[in-house]
């Protein structure tokens, strides 16, 4: 089953960096990046190869300057776009969320998180978070969400 992660926004780097070496250890098939923030991609490339991400045969990483793009991108890979928060908003909750077929998990800027009228359609889920903080970092909100998407398929066999 091909899948992706979109980031909308992000504030470090590094939140790049790790988000992309998970995707790439989950198997995921592309990592975008939209917006019109700047980033060095070779740089980040560099940094990938150093870190044993996969960026010939595994992951595809793709840097998109807007939603419109974003959107485009998904149409032609026919994903289907899930919206992650971690506030419950009108989401499901991770943990009794089904994950769709060809799926590209949307997440958004820490701090202003994903542009929801860009996603109106899409499904949303949420992380329920337990005390005072009302976001997580990108990076672990990221990898949370891969990784549950990589237990159902271990569990419906989708995947070794």
């Amino acid at each position: 089953m091909p899948k992706a992660i979109c980031v909308t926004g992000w504030k470090y780097e590094v939140n790049i960096l790790s988000i992309m070496r998970t995707a790439d250890g989950l198997g995921f098939d592309d990592l975008v990046l939209a917006g019109t923030q700047k980033l060095d991609v070779d740089r980040i490339k560099k940094i990938a190869k150093r870190n044993l991400v996969d960026l010939v045969g595994g992951l595809h990483l793709v840097y998109l300057p807007d939603i419109d793009a974003v959107w485009q991108f998904i149409h032609e890979k026919h994903y289907t776009p899930v919206v992650m928060e971690c506030n419950k908003g009108t989401g499901t909750n991770l943990d009794d969320f089904t994950w769709p077929n060809n799926p590209i998990i949307v997440l958004g800027h820490e701090v202003v998180g994903v542009p929801l009228q860009h996603f109106a359609g899409a499904q949303q889920v949420y992380m329920g978070m337990m005390r005072t903080a009302t976001s997580m970092n990108l990076a672990c909100a990221a990898s949370i969400a891969m990784y549950s998407l990589h237990l159902q398929e271990v569990k419906t066999k989708k995947v070794p």
